[in-house]
């Protein structure tokens, strides 16, 4: 809350709304998306890695956070000081993954285990990284 979430397209669409009290970073080329959201303040488009390190290089002093997808982790796991993983301990099928992390680069800070309850049918861990 209160911070800017960057994100590709695909993840933008997959939100069920614009989310709450955080500015929407969206990597996109799409022209009908560009055109929808021009006039929305809480949503800014860049649409080039180039346009995204110089909006990143502009706000590098507030927390910015990449939720996604793929592609934009990948192209900007080398700027990222903290990791945050949510680690859910099941095995699911899809055809998207993560991609891999070199994690001798980070220490684990914290890490918080749950229980599954009435909203969550998993155990899961919330896991904290720090870049060494």
């Amino acid at each position: 809350m209160g911070h800017s979430i960057i994100m590709g397209r695909k993840t933008f669409t997959s939100l069920p709304n614009i989310l709450p009290k955080r500015h929407h970073v969206i990597l996109t080329k799409n022209q009908k998306l560009i055109q929808k959201y021009q006039r929305n303040s809480q949503v800014e488009i860049v649409s080039s890695l180039t346009e995204l390190n110089s909006w990143l290089k502009y706000h590098k002093n507030e927390k910015n956070y990449v939720i996604g997808g793929r592609s934009v982790f990948q192209a900007l796991i080398s700027q990222v000081d903290y990791l945050e993983k949510t680690a859910i301990k099941a095995n699911f099928i899809g055809n998207v993954t993560m991609p891999q992390i070199d994690y001798d680069k980070f220490v684990l800070i914290k890490s918080v285990a749950h229980q599954p309850d009435a909203n969550n049918t998993y155990y899961y861990d919330f896991l904290t990284y720090q870049r060494k």
